[in-house]
């Protein structure tokens, strides 16, 4: 069966199954269906739902700076149409921190950005330290990395002007790589409470090997 066919019976079923989970091996195209089924859901250009995927992930980009001893080092934030909802995380960054801390995270971070037109360019950049004082910038783990990621746009679904506007599904395309066992449990408590705070609105797909 296509991608283009599976998309289409997912959405078939979507006034009935409002919990959708798809197992899939990797390189056959998990990725490409959450893509295929972002295509024909939209109404006209406007997207009907909000994603978690690899593109997702591909918006955060690391810059090392190895010519300047290492300093830094910074986890960019590639500039998109979330940048508008990141006001919701700038003016109430424990929001944030509070996802994070069902990983328990042993980093602090710090969100950079404009503050004078931060409502319009969001958060150019995040910084990682070792130290509640912040004096030197860490690079984190791929683990870790995926944590974050997951979580900041854990947050962002809690942004009504988006989620709202975007309210028929969301689609969460594998979360768990390169995680640990028991942070893989965590990941399902977290999907879990999406869709509990979710169901009764919009229909929940996620995929996973």
């Amino acid at each position: 069966m296509e991608l283009q066919e599976i998309a289409k019976d997912i959405k078939a079923k979507s006034n009935n199954e409002k919990i959708i989970l798809i197992y899939a091996f990797n390189g056959v195209g998990k990725t490409q269906l959450s893509v295929e089924y972002k295509n024909i859901t939209k109404i006209g250009t406007q997207h009907t739902g909000v994603y978690y995927n690899a593109y997702s992930e591909d918006l955060f980009q690391w810059d090392n700076d190895p010519e300047n001893k290492k300093t830094g080092i910074r986890l960019k934030v590639v500039y998109s149409n979330l940048n508008q909802y990141h006001s919701f995380i700038i003016e109430d960054p424990l929001k944030l921190k509070e996802k994070l801390d069902k990983y328990f995270v042993r980093y602090y971070f710090k969100l950079n950005y404009d503050e004078n037109d931060y409502s319009q360019k969001g958060i150019e950049s995040i910084s990682f330290y070792s130290d509640e004082e912040m004096h030197n910038e860490i690079k984190i783990s791929r683990g870790e990395e995926r944590i974050f990621v997951w979580c900041f746009f854990l947050t962002l679904f809690d942004v009504s002007n988006w989620t709202d506007e975007q309210d028929a599904h969301f689609f969460i395309d594998d979360p768990v790589s390169s995680l640990d066992e028991h942070n893989i449990h965590i990941t399902a408590s977290t999907i879990m409470d999406v869709i509990r705070n979710n169901f009764d609105k919009k229909q929940a797909i996620t995929q996973k090997l």
